[in-house]
């Protein structure tokens, strides 16, 4: 699957957190992120209302056919949503079906060789 306009990454792979600007961060209720090593490294940012509240987010360079990887894997997915997010191809789509109790994953090509992972846990509210 290709990426029709391909992003700059190397930012985002060496600091996940400078994908939310502090402005962006307030308007949506977040906290600022903290980074976690992996691999893959991510970051991770609670809400600013609740703890039990968490998005995590990062690049996966292990995979190198980006989203296209993900697709791959349809079979093995426990749920797999197709979807376009500002022109760019993603699906929600994770092995274990954890929606129901607050817990959903999407995937974004950002490049042909690289996908962006945003996975939201939800605890209360």
């Amino acid at each position: 699957m290709k990426v029709p306009a391909p992003l700059s990454a190397q930012s985002l792979l060496d600091n996940p957190c400078s994908a939310l600007s502090d402005a962006q961060l307030k308007q949506i209720g977040l906290a600022a992120g903290e980074v976690v090593q992996g691999p893959p490294t991510l970051c991770g940012w609670t809400s600013s209302g609740n703890a039990q509240n968490r998005i995590d987010a990062g690049a996966v360079p292990q995979n190198k056919g980006g989203i296209s990887d993900i697709y791959d894997q349809k079979a093995k997915q426990a749920y797999f949503e197709p979807v376009t997010i500002g022109g760019y191809p993603g699906v929600f789509a994770d092995t274990q079906d954890g929606r129901a109790s607050g817990s959903c994953t999407l995937w974004v090509g950002v490049t042909d060789q690289l996908a962006w992972s945003v996975v939201t846990n939800i605890g209360a509210g």
